[in-house]
């Protein structure tokens, strides 16, 4: 490779700030999973317990009062401590109590006070409006006679400065004017007097004056017949915004146990200089008074949820200053190119961004669910969630190769746009103006890459505008890209370093004279090669990428080929920041090479079908079991019963392995198309020690109908008829839904059809329906899994909590029940056909967070097809004995 200098044209861009003064320190919001308060991994849940028997309406006994819920503690999360609750997120640990008094409980018909019930929900609630929340609920002892008992409740959920988010956790953090918290109250405020924020700081707690629900009261939720619940209830579905400086703060005094109770009218308030944040969030009350029904809708249910407190919120958020930070990022290593460290002309990250990297900006920027709805002369600080097109795989791990890969290879499969957004939401995440737009007034940060809510607007993508003096991270140009592996002048640019089997860590690369890891190693990077400061994919449909990867760039190492353009496994990137500017122009011969849209490399070392089916085959492990599965289009049922007939069952769940390389045939052989990349194993919680993941390891973080498309594109191969087919055409689905729960924008289900003068959301309703006769591979009810299961409650039928190091291992290395099966309890839990509700498909059996013997709650068993998780993979059944097949 030969670099050279054209001419010093220098390029003048405003320098811009270092550190923004107000970045993020909480962002609590996401798509968690499942969980109770305070659960662990050795139990499955933890509702609410008796804390204290106290006499609380001083009548000389305590049979007739109860105070329970989740102790007051700084030391012991609130927030679950097992996988099923995804706490890698940002801010997902918190901390605090949650308890309810209940005095004056009726006596029952012998004469005796009737059970107390307390606490009745502290719990995730999943994908209610698409999104997870938590509550605290409370219901009467007794349906029909509410009035008799009165109620008091309080809610305490702090975050600590452990845990702060962009150096807050390392430096001090200070409340000045314009900084913000803010609470975002989901689907129920009822019942409750009022919320107050509350912040720790220099070792005392405050609670503000300020407070936010106090005007609803014990306000009844519904609004008459029909309406849905929360709609006339000005608290919900918004957040509730305090500037900390704005408001008078009282001293506040939680001890540990029930004493989380705030006594407003005895409190002093006056202004606080809150200079050393130790711990921010809020507490929500409700004093000592008779309950009756919040929400008529959970009244007549069944079991007659008469809630006398009804609180749900799903998001917290707090900017604040941090300082002393000095330059570059708390995650990304930046590096000063020219100029001196004090006044460089640009910043450019040491290394490629590695997948670890990758993970922790993209997993807290693809979620709608965060705090949003703004008071209007705050919308300045709300930041939607973003819409990414590809998910980004560690290194070279969809190549299969027989050897691990870890978090730290550099991310790969992934298109210029999902490397433009990621700039930005880098960007937004750490406070800092952003470089891209998606139109030319700089108006609105460029957030989405694709429209995942309307399948005929999925292929479409975005226009990109630079603003060139943003402070925000934004790729390199090839100009600067060339000049930074020139390292000042300096020609010898290191070569080699990575072998040709794969990717290695970014920081294992060789570094040039400027300390630049990798510029001649690993992988290619993506640069902005628009023609000019903005561009558009109408016309612009090559893109230059930069650098020596490990593989050739002529073949594919894919054993079908491969589309360069939708995500490679040579191509990353690393970012940069402007700095002083004048940058000499620079280009280089034989560093670049182009991607097209629409091109295909042919495979290198091309794999038969005939190796793949066999391959195939034997992966599969096959074991006869008893089907049964009615010809029909409604998958809402359980099928339990019906005429049962001779069906093979795969005998571990999916590895990775043949799920990537059934997904390369089928993509390109065939036409498929999936919504989610799949992942080896865990390796979305890399929260192992020094993780590392195999090919053998189960396929997991899929959409439901993934693992249905999955199996179409199996039968296919295998030469059988695909069981799921469209119900208009009857051809065979090839197309998973593009829909995701995270990335849908609005706050409502997408309409079915069923909601008048509302468009139909196409991508999240795909017209399926099962041709049961059909000899192809489909998903297992439930019921066909319990039948064939033999169960086993030791560890020695699966990896759990007590003996996974809280991961997923290759598939198949336990020991099998009675019938052959492997990990039907265990590894991952897996996806199943029918039983599809308010909470989605069923999920079916435990997994490596849970120990043996141990089922997950009734409602967290459950899951929308649109959410894919590290602790879920699936197992494929097909009518007809396993010898059929073999």
């Amino acid at each position: 490779m030969k670099i050279r200098s054209l001419l010093f044209l220098f390029v003048f861009v405003a320098p811009g700030a270092i550190r923004a003064d107000s970045p993020l320190i909480v962002d609590w919001g996401h798509d968690w999973g499942a969980g109770w308060y305070r659960e662990t991994t050795a139990l499955a849940g933890q509702p609410a317990q008796r804390i204290a028997e106290i006499d609380i309406n001083g009548n000389g006994r305590t049979d007739d009062d109860y105070i329970g819920g989740w102790p007051f503690s700084m030391d012991k999360p609130l927030s679950p401590t097992t996988l099923v609750y995804d706490y890698s997120l940002p801010s997902a640990t918190f901390y605090g109590g949650a308890v309810v008094q209940v005095t004056d409980i009726p006596n029952g018909e012998d004469g005796k006070p009737l059970r107390p019930r307390g606490a009745t929900e502290g719990h995730i609630n999943q994908n209610h409006e698409l999104r997870d929340d938590w509550n605290l609920m409370a219901m009467p002892s007794s349906k029909r006679e509410p009035e008799k008992e009165r109620f008091a409740g309080a809610l305490l959920v702090l975050w600590k400065k452990d845990d702060f988010l962009n150096g807050g956790a390392t430096h001090r953090v200070s409340f000045e004017p314009g900084d913000m918290i803010g609470v975002f109250i989901s689907r129920y405020w009822g019942g409750v007097d009022w919320g107050r924020w509350v912040v720790k700081s220099a070792g005392k707690y405050y609670v503000s004056r300020a407070t936010f629900g106090d005007q609803t009261k014990s306000f009844d939720l519904t609004g008459g017949e029909g309406t849905p619940n929360g709609a006339n209830n000005p608290v919900v579905r918004k957040t509730h915004y305090l500037d900390p400086t704005q408001t008078e703060w009282a001293l506040y005094d939680p001890k540990p146990g029930y004493e989380i109770f705030f006594h407003a009218d005895e409190a002093k308030f006056s202004k606080v200089a809150l200079d050393n944040v130790e711990a921010v969030g809020f507490l929500a009350q409700r004093n000592l008074a008779t309950g009756h029904p919040v929400a008529e809708g959970l009244w007549k249910l069944p079991h007659g949820l008469g809630e006398s407190i009804a609180l749900k919120f799903n998001a917290v958020q707090a900017r604040a200053t941090v300082h002393d930070l000095g330059p570059g990022s708390s995650l990304v290593g930046m590096v000063p190119l020219g100029g001196g460290a004090s006044s460089p002309l640009l910043w450019m990250a040491k290394t490629e961004t590695s997948y670890a990297q990758w993970l922790k900006v993209w997993r807290w920027a693809v979620t709608n669910q965060r705090a949003g709805n703004f008071p209007a002369e705050h919308k300045d600080k709300e930041i939607p969630g973003y819409c990414f097109i590809r998910d980004g795989v560690m290194g070279s791990m969809e190549l299969a190769a027989d050897r691990a890969v870890t978090p730290d290879e550099p991310v790969t499969g992934i298109t210029w746009h999902d490397a433009v957004l990621w700039c930005n939401a880098l960007s937004e995440s750490e406070g800092l103006v952003p470089a891209y737009y998606a139109d030319a007034a700089f108006t609105q940060p460029l957030r989405s890459g694709m429209d995942r809510a309307h399948l005929e607007k999925s292929g479409e993508r975005p226009a990109v505008y630079w603003k060139k003096d943003a402070p925000g991270y934004r790729l390199p140009t090839a100009s600067e890209w060339a000049w930074a592996a020139q390292a000042g002048g300096n020609t010898a640019v290191p070569q080699g370093g990575t072998p040709a089997n794969g990717t290695f860590p970014v920081a294992l690369q060789p570094l040039n004279a400027w300390g630049l890891a990798g510029m001649s190693s690993n992988v290619a990077e993506y640069v902005w090669d628009a023609r000019g400061d903005s561009f558009d994919p109408a016309t612009e449909r090559v893109h230059a990428v930069l650098g020596a990867g490990f593989a050739n760039a002529e073949k594919s190492l894919m054993p079908f080929g491969s589309e360069p353009a939708r995500g490679a496994y040579d191509i990353g990137f690393r970012v940069v920041r402007n700095g002083g500017g004048g940058i000499p122009a620079t280009t280089a011969d034989g560093l670049q090479r182009q991607v097209a849209e629409g091109a295909v490399l042919p495979a290198a070392s091309p794999m038969s079908v005939q190796d793949l089916q066999a391959l195939a085959r034997k992966t599969l492990h096959l074991a006869d079991v008893s089907g049964s599965l009615p010809d029909n289009n409604n998958p809402n049922k359980d099928y339990r019963g019906g005429e049962a007939y001779p069906a093979s069952l795969s005998g571990t769940e999916i590895p990775y392995r043949l799920w990537i390389l059934v997904r390369n045939w089928a993509e390109q052989e065939k036409g498929y198309r999936f919504n989610f990349s799949g992942d080896m194993g865990s390796m979305t919680f890399p929260l192992s020690p020094a993780p590392t993941y195999t090919r053998d390891e189960p396929v997991t973080n899929i959409g439901w109908q993934d693992a249905a498309v999955w199996s179409n594109a199996l039968s296919e191969l295998l030469g059988l008829a695909p069981v799921y087919v469209d119900e208009g055409t009857g051809e065979p689905v090839r197309q998973a839904s593009p829909f995701r729960v995270a990335m849908y924008p609005e706050y409502h289900y997408p309409n079915t059809g069923n909601y008048a003068g509302r468009p139909l959301d196409t991508a999240a309703v795909m017209k399926w329906k099962t041709v049961a006769t059909n000899n192809g591979f489909r998903l297992p009810t439930v019921a066909e899994l319990e039948a064939a299961e033999q169960p086993q409650k030791s560890g020695e039928a699966g990896w759990f909590s007590t003996n996974s190091g809280m991961k997923t291992h290759p598939v198949g290395t336990r020991q099998p029940g009675n019938t052959g099966l492997y990990d039907m309890q265990g590894n991952v839990s897996e996806w199943t056909y029918g039983g599809d509700s308010l909470f989605g498909q069923v999920r079916f059996g435990n997994n490596f967070a849970y120990p043996p013997g141990v089922n997950p709650h009734r409602m967290n068993s459950k899951e929308h097809p649109g959410v894919g998780r590290s602790w879920v993979g699936f197992r494929v059944i097909r009518r007809g004995s396993a010898a059929s097949e073999s």
